[in-house]
């Protein structure tokens, strides 16, 4: 059992950036976590998911400050199975839809950024919008010492298309990579395994790590085999 659940909000760009400094400040037990889309009405909304690891009333506490944020649409937070809350989007996100998925990581979410985040998803049919909440415990694991070098991330801003619909896939698409093209100047890297970019990209979020991959390449893969993924090749 966890104490966590959901928090809806509308979406202005005075939030977002309340909502940043927030999760940058909150102990390692907790996440909070927005997804960003347009309900049935029209309205932008900000769904934040709740996540406390620990004992249930210091969860409580410690979210208090989330509901100060602005006024909620709706609360819903308490004691829950952590299986509810993992699945918890499993009925809108399951087979044989179309999706497209693009992100960035932040080290902060700046009010520029949020601006932008504002902007497209005030434009007509956008796409979808969420936020990994980042920090905790690998943040205290130095950049070198493992093939992740961005311990300095606080978010995983992901950008996202989704539909049983084959007919919009293109124009939605096409919406994802804008959004990502004017979200990318504030972002210092990517997750790798959500990257789909050019070779040159994927080798450049490694940092100074990247010759250190080569030589186990090299040493474990000299011909290649396992390149179907963000590949690093041999220098062989």
């Amino acid at each position: 059992m966890i104490y966590g659940g959901n928090v809806l909000f509308d979406l202005t760009a005075d939030f977002l950036t309340a909502y940043g400094e927030l999760a940058s400040e909150l102990p390692n037990e907790a996440s909070i976590e927005p997804s960003i889309f347009v309900d049935e009405d029209g309205n932008r909304l900000v769904n934040i998911v709740v996540v406390y690891a620990g004992d249930h009333a210091a969860g409580e506490k410690v979210m208090a400050p989330l509901l100060k944020l602005a006024k909620p649409r709706a609360v819903e937070l308490g004691a829950m199975p952590y299986r509810d809350f993992q699945t918890g989007a499993d009925a809108m996100l399951g087979h044989g839809k179309y999706y497209y998925l693009k992100s960035g990581l932040l080290t902060e979410l700046s009010a520029d950024l949020a601006e932008i985040i504002v902007d497209h998803m005030s434009r007509d049919n956008p796409v979808m919008s969420w936020f990994q909440h980042l920090g905790g415990m690998p943040a205290t694991v130095a950049p070198n010492a493992m093939a992740y070098s961005h311990r300095n991330s606080a978010l995983n801003l992901g950008l996202m298309f989704f539909s049983e619909d084959p007919s919009v896939a293109d124009a939605q698409i096409a919406k994802v990579r804008e959004f990502y093209q004017d979200a990318a100047p504030y972002m210092i890297g990517f997750y790798t395994n959500l990257n789909e970019d050019t070779e040159k990209k994927t080798w450049g979020n490694y940092g100074e790590n990247y010759p250190r991959l080569v030589a186990a390449k090299d040493q474990y893969d000299p011909k290649n085999l396992f390149r179907l993924n963000a590949n690093v090749k041999p220098s062989a």
